[in-house]
């Protein structure tokens, strides 16, 4: 970023590269990353004034207000063994390196040998080490890592895109747009022989919104209160050839800046309301206003250093869902082949609900049940919030938590004589949703090796059809009953049905904890997180038995018969 503001600044078309220092490899035998551009640059006594000092930001009036700074803070620390800036300006270029001294333990300018046996601060450079790209003004900066073996062009672990990729990738995943004045490139295959330019090659990074646009079946953006969300269906014949992400994910964009990419289990695209399909959907929130970049450019903040709203802006999304995205859940809802037994489960479970409840009471002065104020929950409602003063009064409470919900106060246990309440009845039951990978209604990384996810905005459970803890139990009774033709499909219905009901009953139970005093919102969310969800169905005695029961009352009589005609 640093390198592209300074071509802006020249006022002129210009390029930046993002290479191996091949002037370096071939003095050292290892690839160390280069950042060079042809921008404004900077003379000898400039980088003097600007790099000796870390919190120096540059003297120049920029977009971001920390040129120079972010690089330094989080370049050094992974480079003791030095930053090489080398700067050309006015045809003079100038070389300082930076680095941290271990005898002094601080980090500063390192002392180069001159040509006439001593040593400077700062050293001009010959013609012959002047990348290719650099005429009159430009800069070269390279990391040197730890040590002079450490090849620096390596992707660290948490990079997409492998070796051979990971470079263009990072950078087109971290733009969403790259100005047009400005060519940025980025090597290809560096660990490939240079004369091999089939695989070792720079090729021009253009931003994200030109790769998703290239690669979707409909696109748009929804203005909600304070950002515009930027959306696209992406096709399924789309290809980045390992180069360019285009799987689904969330983020938001600062500047034509890239922040708070997530992908698969991370993706906050079903709080979008995105419940199916989330795989083919990107979403990018562009905050219009009152949102900043922190002083390293690794994390977007609300001007006092907040948290975004991401609930709000989901909350906000939900409410004006573009209907292409709409139609796209539907189809693919469409094309699971099972069925759910929501609505059975519900009725059965009605006879029993009150035993789902861990009991709770709100304030009504008509209320003919006392309870204690001093055991007071949180719960959302779309009622006006109350709460209790020292004297077990009632007070209104002004603001809101959350958009659309308001804050109540809920009383967890009885009291002789303590304020007058009614008992609030429990969430109702959630439904359940089965989806698998066969037919489309789940990601292959999706749920792997999970047995389900609870959507708490939509009180909806994802079951997963192709859970091994499912599927060994519908082996097993199909190859008992594998001489009656189709009870492999009855037999399914009735595993699935038990384990629906299973799911329903946990995550139930759950919500009754659910903003009580001693349940805060981290420990609920565990309680209903996919780990839980696979462990509560891995019990085993009971839920066999009643599978076997069910199964034995459909295809018990058929077997019989079977066996009688034999």
């Amino acid at each position: 970023m640093n390198s592209i503001e300074a071509v802006q600044r020249t006022k002129e078309d210009g390029r930046v590269l993002v290479d191996a220092d091949w002037s370096l490899f071939d003095q050292l035998g290892t690839h160390k990353v280069s950042f060079v551009d042809t921008g404004d640059g900077m003379t000898g006594e400039e980088m003097l004034a600007h790099l000796n000092n870390l919190s120096s930001s540059g003297g120049v009036n920029n977009d971001f207000e920390n040129y120079g700074m972010g690089a330094k803070i989080a370049a050094l620390t992974r480079n003791h063994l030095g930053i090489i800036y080398e700067s050309w300006k006015d045809g003079v270029g100038s070389r300082i390196v930076i680095h941290f001294d271990e005898e002094e333990r601080s980090y500063g300018i390192k002392p180069s040998l001159n040509d006439h046996g001593g040593s400077d601060w700062v050293i001009l450079l010959d013609e012959s080490v002047k990348p290719d790209i650099i005429q009159d003004h430009g800069t070269r900066v390279t990391l040197l890592g730890m040590t002079l073996e450490e090849d620096t062009m390596q992707p660290p672990p948490e990079a997409r895109g492998g070796r051979e990729n990971w470079v263009f990738q990072y950078l087109n995943t971290r733009f969403f747009d790259v100005p047009e004045s400005v060519d940025l490139q980025a090597r290809i295959g560096y660990y490939r022989e240079k004369e091999n330019t089939k695989h070792n090659y720079t090729r021009r990074v253009k931003g994200q919104r030109a790769s998703l646009d290239a690669n979707c079946d409909a696109s748009g953006t929804v203005k909600i209160s304070d950002a515009i969300v930027h959306w696209w269906i992406m096709s399924k014949e789309r290809s980045g050839h390992g180069r360019e992400f285009l799987m689904g994910h969330t983020g938001c964009i600062n500047q034509n800046e890239l922040f708070d990419i997530a992908f698969g289990r991370a993706n906050m695209a079903p709080g979008f309301g995105v419940i199916f399909g989330k795989e083919d959907i990107v979403l990018y929130v562009e905050p219009i206003s009152g949102y900043v970049q922190d002083t390293t450019r690794t994390r977007l903040v609300q001007e006092d250093g907040s948290s975004l709203p991401w609930s709000r802006w989901q909350d906000e999304f939900r409410q004006a869902m573009p209907e292409a995205i709409k139609k796209f859940m539907e189809a693919r809802m469409g094309a699971a082949e099972n069925e759910s037994h929501s609505e059975t489960i519900r009725e059965r479970l009605k006879a029993i609900a009150k035993f789902f409840s861990i009991s709770r009471y709100q304030a009504n002065s008509s209320g003919s049940i006392f309870a204690d104020p001093d055991s007071e929950t949180r719960s959302k409602t779309g009622s006006g919030a109350v709460n209790t003063s020292g004297s077990g009064g009632l007070r209104k409470t002004g603001g809101t938590a959350a958009a659309g919900a308001l804050d109540t106060i809920l009383l967890a246990g009885k009291k002789e004589g303590g304020l007058r309440s009614e008992e609030v009845q429990p969430d109702k039951f959630p439904d359940v949703k089965w989806v698998s990978a066969s037919d489309g209604t789940r990601a292959d990384d999706e749920l792997e090796d999970r047995a389900a996810e609870y959507l708490h905005r939509d009180n909806l459970i994802k079951a997963n059809a192709d859970f091994q803890g499912f599927t060994d139990i519908i082996k097993h009774f199909a190859e008992v009953y594998e001489s009656i033709p189709n009870s492999e499909a009855i037999i399914r219905n009735e595993v699935q049905e038990a384990f629906e009901q299973q799911l329903v009953e946990v995550v139930t139970g759950a919500l009754s904890f659910r903003n009580r005093p001693k349940w805060n919102p981290d420990h609920f969310k565990a309680a209903v997180s996919e780990e839980s969800l696979t462990t509560a169905v891995m019990s085993r005695y009971h839920i066999i038995t009643a599978i076997k029961r069910s199964i034995g009352s459909k295809l018990g009589k058929a077997a019989k018969a079977m066996e009688s005609a034999d």
